[in-house]
């Protein structure tokens, strides 16, 4: 039962990229078969580039923080690993992670620092050197 959460969760994470690259490939076959025109394919394939999101290491980073803060008060508090309230101490760490990243995102986005309009998105990172 241990492994069967983790075993799930990387087994889900495979399908949806293995389901994304296959959609992107029906896409194209389509644009290909179908013989549309240079501007409209430019289009349709503008729409499958992903950008990047600037606050990914921001969010990691807090909710990160946040659990090992969980992780050092469950273990203030004299809890086990094998405690489940030692697990609840973390899962709430990771949420107040998550909430003090969504409070300084929201705080730059007011201030008028929009990153993401100027990110280049992930092909377009590569290509740079």
């Amino acid at each position: 039962m241990a492994l069967g959460i983790p075993l799930v969760a990387i087994v889900g994470t495979f399908w949806a990229i293995i389901e994304k690259i296959r959609k992107n490939e029906r896409i194209v076959n389509s644009i290909i078969r179908e013989r549309i025109d240079p501007a409209c394919a430019k289009e349709l394939l503008g729409s499958m580039q992903t950008k990047r999101n600037p606050y990914t290491a921001l969010r990691w980073g807090a909710v990160l923080v946040g659990l090992g803060l969980g992780a050092v008060a469950g273990r203030l508090m004299g809890l086990d690993v094998e405690d489940f309230y030692l697990w609840i101490m973390l899962a709430f760490g990771m949420g107040v992670g998550f909430l003090v990243s969504f409070i300084v995102e929201m705080r730059l986005a007011k201030r008028g620092q929009k990153p993401e309009e100027n990110a280049p998105t992930r092909e377009e990172s590569v290509r740079q050197p």
